[in-house]
């Protein structure tokens, strides 16, 4: 073989292989994938109960068009609403709006108002949802934040939600998770999540959600 870039090492072995017999004959292999393409089911049009999102987005783009755009998702808690009591199921639980995760939208002063809209959407899902839980997954500390500040934020921000929940009737969770599968992560352990119950004052309104363990 001549020596050079990868790329064309690689295709000056693969013609070597070819002469000496050595390379299998690929060229059906083209048709092959062609033709799965053109017979084989993709999620958009699969049929099956509970119909998944995908689903209801391929028929809503061939009744209205791929131009339309959708201002809320709201519709689609309705379906999935109906389809938990078809098959007599409950939606137990589900988070708080994520924000925006990397940035630590959870502790920093200035985004307190995209938390508090993101209670009010959470509140929104779970009262067509039926949910009996929420959680709040605290995300990584912002960046340029110290400690002390963030955990203030976040101490306030959950005294807010647990507050609006309670009038809802639904409980609020926290969630410690382990710094190897989310590195950075402000809550990582059962200890800090059950000192933040503490300082928010809200213990019979908030719930320790652990998350710890990373399996070997």
């Amino acid at each position: 073989m001549r020596s050079g870039r990868p790329g064309p090492v690689l295709i000056e072995a693969a013609k070597d292989w070819k002469a000496a017999g050595r390379l299998r004959d690929r060229t059906g292999r083209v048709a092959q994938c062609q033709n799965r393409k053109r017979t084989m089911l993709r999620k958009t049009d699969y049929d099956n109960v509970p119909v998944k999102p995908l689903r209801v987005y391929e028929e809503m783009n061939k009744y209205f068009g791929r131009d339309t755009r959708y201002v809320s998702a709201i519709g689609l808690s309705q379906i999935a609403a109906h389809q938990l009591q078809q098959h007599q199921l409950e939606m137990v639980l589900h988070n708080l709006p994520a924000g925006d995760w990397t940035g630590g939208e959870r502790g920093h002063p200035n985004r307190v108002a995209e938390f508090e809209q993101g209670v009010e959407t959470a509140l929104a899902y779970a009262s067509v949802l039926g949910t009996q839980r929420i959680n709040c997954l605290v995300g990584v500390k912002p960046q340029g934040v110290d400690d002390a500040d963030a955990r203030a934020v976040l101490v306030r921000n959950l005294k807010f939600a647990a507050v609006a929940l309670k009038k809802a009737g639904i409980p609020l969770l926290v969630e410690p998770i382990n710094t190897f599968d989310i590195p950075g992560f402000f809550l990582s352990g059962t200890r800090q999540g059950l000192e933040l119950i503490e300082c928010s004052e809200r213990k019979r309104a908030l719930c320790p959600f652990p998350h710890r363990a990373r399996p070997c």
